[in-house]
């Protein structure tokens, strides 16, 4: 008669007793036997309630079927509740502790069997499943009533075999302060007398189940020192070929014995049973002694363990697991040496593991080094793939921030970390150069977009990066770059008014906050900004000047560190500004400009020659270029360098003017020349320019204009004894 077959969408559950194999080892068969029946007595009446139909029982563990999910899902949360109570006042010898798998799909139904891709799934997560808890796969998750079921997410999980697919494993939360599942307890009432017949039916079924083993576990209990399994379940098929295999190699005539040792062994290896096999070969060899036979077996054992524990350490270090990897494969090999497949595999979990520490530690050139020498161009693993990918993006980063037009290159550089990293990564070199960048993006935009509009951007930005903390530095980035709004007019007398009315307030804001907090570098860069702004609009008024000297007060190291410095004081050489500080005392003091004294203390060596050529400086219709001339000659007539100058008459004429209208130049600066050689005829017109000065009527209005000049008289006197004596006086 021909088997009916039909084809289902059924939820298939595994139920496992946790440690049955030491049952076995420990108690007699009755004593087994008393602990099944009781496991049945407790289990059978939840699983009529819920609807289910026992399939199988092999061994320790239940096959069952179910018409819906949520009953199925239920129903193993109130197994686990009931053996809970059952275990409170047990001791743990007498406990019953179980493991309960659940898949849902189609299947093949026949007329006393279910079988299919579904069933072998759920056979599958039994081996991943913890004691005591409920896992199932996202076909039951979508399928279940979510609402009635208190559930989270535990893993992603890949059974054995090459085209195996990732499974996606969630569990039932038993907290009995959760809703949900108080109340699943709370309203679960099992009538025992209304379950009877259904009860009755199904422990039928599971008798005659039992009847198939019984002989099976009779044989292993005394043959094998109460070691196997009688239930090999770890899938159904699984179960049925080695369930096969012990009744045939124990109750068959053994003629050959070591064949006999052969084909157990294999058997329990097929199924991913090492242990059990390794107790078959001890009770082969307290029978027949420790011969050929039984090491070979030993050694096809431990074949099969160092090759199963290379490939789960492999599948290890590819989920990114390298320490769990090194601890499988230390529990496996023990003491023993390595084989070169595992050798390769501790060397590169070993080279994972210190190239994540290291760019866990923003180290990312160390560990893109340690990866290359661990993995060469390879990246067995997505996880090791990722490391590389952020060890290569830091890098990347890294030169586009310190390279040409970093500000332009900020917004590619938070694009490329967040798509490796996401946008809460907590490692401190991608949070580090995230926030470099984004104050690099933000203060350009702000001088293109203006600060206003970027600022209305911050709070969704400070959402999406939470990683980020200095807010505050990238709000002064934004403030400063809106500086940059004045030179959208090009104009000198609209652009001026404009910085007046709208971004003098924040600078002052700016420098006040950046003086207070010591932060010399940010001084430094407003100074720069405004530098900027004063050399695009042509405003000549040595604007940053004052920041540059607050800075370096903080940190004096700052000019030799800034490869800009040289040509900004360069710069100024040719600005006409009234206040020129002749030491930092009076820069402090009196607010005036110490350019002059940064020039001789940081680059006078290097602009020697260009302050020669400013002596002589001309304007472009060829008169002479008296602010430059100036600067030029008080700096080098300080630094004992007077004689520079050639046409000293000329420039002592030119630069009285100066003297009176704009404090420039110095009676101070003007000794070094008085003292240099002169005939006694340039003597006389030196004296000829003091006296003209002192009479002429252009003048009048500068009232210490007599001070001065007796000043100069007093010093050319004091320093040409000679020519005033004769001078007569």
């Amino acid at each position: 008669m021909t088997t009916k077959r039909v084809q289902r969408n059924l939820t298939i559950m595994f139920t496992d007793i946790s440690g049955f194999t030491k049952h076995t080892e420990r108690i007699s068969r009755d004593q087994l036997m008393n602990r099944l029946d009781t496991h049945n007595k407790l289990l059978m009446p939840i699983v009529a309630h819920f609807e289910g139909n026992i399939i199988k029982t092999i061994g320790d563990s239940f096959m069952i079927t179910f018409e819906s999910p949520t009953n199925a899902v239920e129903c193993g949360t109130f197994m686990q509740h009931t053996l809970r109570l059952f275990n409170a006042d047990k001791p743990e010898p007498e406990q019953i502790h179980i493991k309960v798998s659940i898949n849902a799909g189609e299947v093949t139904v026949s007329d006393n069997d279910v079988f299919g891709d579904a069933v072998n799934v759920a056979a599958k997560i039994e081996k991943v499943t913890a004691p005591d808890e409920i896992y199932f796969t996202e076909a039951v998750f979508l399928s279940m009533n979510k609402a009635e079921v208190p559930n989270t997410f535990v893993k992603t999980f890949r059974p054995k075999g090459a085209e195996s697919q990732e499974i996606k494993l969630y569990k039932v939360v038993q907290d009995e302060n959760e809703p949900m599942y108080k109340r699943i307890v709370a309203e679960t009432h099992i009538d025992t007398a209304k379950m009877k017949t259904r009860v009755l039916e199904l422990s039928q079924l599971a008798e005659k189940e039992y009847a198939r083993y019984q002989d099976a576990l009779e044989t292993l209990v005394t043959q094998h020192g109460k070691s196997s399994r009688t239930g090999l379940y770890a899938t159904v098929a699984a179960a049925l070929i080695i369930g096969v295999a012990i009744l045939v190699g124990f109750l068959m005539t053994r003629q050959d014995p070591a064949k006999q040792l052969e084909t157990d062994v294999r058997a329990f290896l097929v199924s991913d049973k090492p242990k059990d096999a390794r107790t078959v070969v001890d009770n082969y060899a307290r029978q027949h002694g420790e011969n050929d036979a039984a090491k070979g077996m030993r050694a096809e054992i431990r074949s099969f363990e160092l090759n199963a524990v290379e490939k789960e350490a492999s599948a290890l270090l590819a989920q990114g697991k390298p320490e769990i990897a090194q601890a499988r494969i230390k529990e496996v090999l023990g003491d023993g040496t390595p084989t070169p497949g595992l050798e390769k595999v501790l060397k590169q979990a070993r080279g994972y593991s210190e190239a994540r520490a290291l760019l866990d530690k923003g180290d990312y050139l160390a560990a893109k080094n340690r990866l290359d020498a661990t993995f060469g161009e390879e990246s067995p693993g997505d996880h090791v793939k990722l490391l590389r990918d952020q060890a290569n993006a830091l890098e990347d980063t890294g030169k586009m921030l310190q390279g040409k037009d970093p500000e332009e290159r900020a917004a590619q550089a938070i694009g490329l970390l967040t798509k490796v990293f996401g946008d809460q990564s907590q490692n401190p070199a991608f949070v580090d150069m995230l926030h470099r960048s984004l104050m690099m993006d933000l203060g350009r935009r702000a001088k293109t977009e203006s600060a206003r509009k970027v600022r209305a951007e911050l709070e969704d930005m400070k959402k999406r990066f939470v990683r980020v903390t200095d807010w505050a530095a990238i709000e002064r980035e934004i403030d400063l770059g809106g500086l940059w709004m004045v030179l959208i007019d090009n104009q000198t007398a609209k652009g001026w008014r404009y910085y007046d009315g709208v971004a003098w307030e924040t600078q002052q804001r700016l420098t006040k906050e950046a003086a207070d907090r010591k932060d010399p570098e940010f001084l430094w860069r407003i100074g720069e900004t405004l530098f900027q702004l004063d050399k695009g609009l042509y405003l000549r008024r040595l604007l940053g000047v004052w920041q540059w000297h607050l800075a370096i007060k903080l940190d004096p190291g700052i000019p030799t560190r800034k490869a800009e410095f040289k040509d900004r004081m360069e710069f100024f050489l040719g600005t006409g500004q009234d206040a020129w500080a002749e030491d930092e005392e009076n820069a402090e003091k009196r607010d005036y400009w110490p350019v002059r004294v940064w020039i001789k203390k940081y680059c006078f060596k290097e602009l020697h020659d260009r302050l020669i050529k400013g002596l002589q400086a001309v304007t472009n219709d060829g008169k002479p270029w008296m602010d430059e001339r100036v600067n030029c000659y008080c700096i080098l007539a300080d630094m004992g360098e007077a004689d520079q100058l050639k046409d000293r008459l000329d420039f002592f004429k030119d630069v009285l003017k100066t003297l009176f209208e704009r404090n420039e130049i110095f009676a101070s600066h003007l000794k070094p020349m008085l003292a240099l050689n002169m005939t006694y005829e340039e003597y006389l017109e030196y004296r000829k320019i003091m006296d003209n000065a002192r009479d002429d009527s252009e003048f009048a209005a500068y009232g210490y204009r007599h001070e001065v000049l007796d000043q100069l008289v007093k010093d050319i006197k004091e320093v040409q004894v000679a020519h005033t004596a004769r001078y007569g006086k």
